[in-house]
């Protein structure tokens, strides 16, 4: 859809509130799939990882379309940067999750030795 506009209009004819409208869509998608949860681990990482999208399609379209307008670039200033705390903070979050489900995965794989989350059950010895 916003190709299409884009293509429709000349470069002039775009302006702050187009620009704003959307760093605000992207921003609102990204923190919805950011807040969503799911008790299956790959589908959060799924929810994470389309977050983390909407927030590098942000930070490149700030850079890209917004710098090419010149006095714009210092409004959105705020918002790139969130938008690269999010993307350096997302990936992290994600790796854990993964390494959680890794080991869960293994404790999975014996039976005996797992609680209903997954966890693996450490015995004492007496």
């Amino acid at each position: 859809m916003l190709d299409k506009y884009e293509k429709e209009r000349k470069p002039e004819e775009l302006d702050q509130d187009y620009y704003q409208s959307v760093v605000n869509a992207h921003f609102n998608i990204a923190k919805v799939f950011s807040k969503l949860y799911s008790n299956e681990k790959p589908k959060r990482i799924e929810l994470l990882s389309k977050s983390l999208k909407h927030y590098q399609f942000i930070i490149d379209f700030i850079r890209n379309k917004v710098s090419e307008k010149g006095n714009l670039s210092f409004l959105f200033n705020e918002q790139l940067k969130m938008c690269k705390e999010m993307c350096e903070m997302l990936p992290v979050k994600i790796s854990k999750i993964y390494n959680c489900l890794l080991y869960t995965s293994d404790a999975a794989d014996d039976l005996l030795c797992v609680d209903l989350g997954g966890r693996r059950i450490i015995k004492k010895k007496k």
